[in-house]
């Protein structure tokens, strides 16, 4: 009985191309691509990328490593200990400085004293403080207080 080849990926293609492939399904993949010749353009395509690139970079893969090369692999870096530690120095400043920075900016903006102003008063005949408005506090800041209090304000 035979069974319907689903069309293989481009990893088993790869590998196909490559040799990669035990021989059963070596075939599989060979029946399948005799059957698909768009697919096995495509395949060829590969072949012949695959192969441009092993003449132009061949000799290259073929040469040993400079050893200038191979101590900066084995040395653990290019840069000594103390570099590395002024480095993670000068890194923690840079973000105490952005922070500070960060939080002088929030306390010295605009919109920044108009909430702690409005919290001494209150509603005239009321010793609740006054509710916020849209531009003291945020939205949700006032939904949640409305749902909260369920309108506790005395009849005045």
């Amino acid at each position: 009985m035979n069974t319907p080849l689903l069309p293989p990926d481009d990893t088993t293609l790869g590998a196909w191309l490559d040799g990669e492939l035990p021989p059963a399904e070596h075939q599989q993949v060979s029946a399948w691509l005799e059957a698909h010749p768009a697919d096995a353009q495509r395949v060829q395509g590969w072949a012949a990328d695959r192969d441009a690139l092993q003449r132009l970079f061949g000799p290259v893969a073929d040469e040993p490593v400079p050893p200038a090369l191979q101590r900066s692999l084995w040395r653990g870096g290019a840069w000594p200990a103390w570099a590395r530690a002024a480095m993670v120095a000068g890194l923690l400043a840079t973000g105490a400085l952005a922070g500070g920075g960060a939080v002088w900016w929030a306390q010295h903006s605009p919109g920044a004293r108009s909430w702690p102003a409005n919290r001494g008063r209150t509603r005239p005949g009321c010793s609740a403080p006054r509710w916020p408005t849209a531009s003291t506090c945020p939205r949700s800041a006032i939904r949640w207080r409305c749902v909260r209090r369920k309108n506790t304000w005395p009849a005045g």
